[in-house]
């Protein structure tokens, strides 16, 4: 049960940095700056994404998957933080 995890641990604190990397996506929709949305929303699924496959609690056959995910939504958050680097710059 997640109520006797250790909320010290790493996996926790990835949750927690995923959660404000998406809340902060929030605000940017709420701004209307979609791309930005884009690049935090791909930013904190990755890290959800990658503390789930750490978690002992995830079952074995979950893990495959959440670890494709966490390496394409890097990609993703990758290529968009450099192509908004690029477009702001000209």
């Amino acid at each position: 049960a997640f109520y006797k995890y250790n909320c010290m641990k790493k996996e926790f604190g990835m949750v927690i940095i995923g959660g404000l990397l998406l809340l902060f996506g929030g605000y940017e929709i709420y701004m209307k700056d979609y791309m930005e949305f884009a690049m935090y929303l791909a930013a904190g699924v990755a890290f959800i994404s990658t503390a789930l496959s750490m978690m002992p609690q995830v079952n074995e056959p979950l893990k495959k998957p959440l670890t494709v995910i966490s390496w394409v939504t890097i990609a993703m958050a990758v290529f968009l933080f450099f192509y908004l680097v690029r477009s702001e710059a000209f």
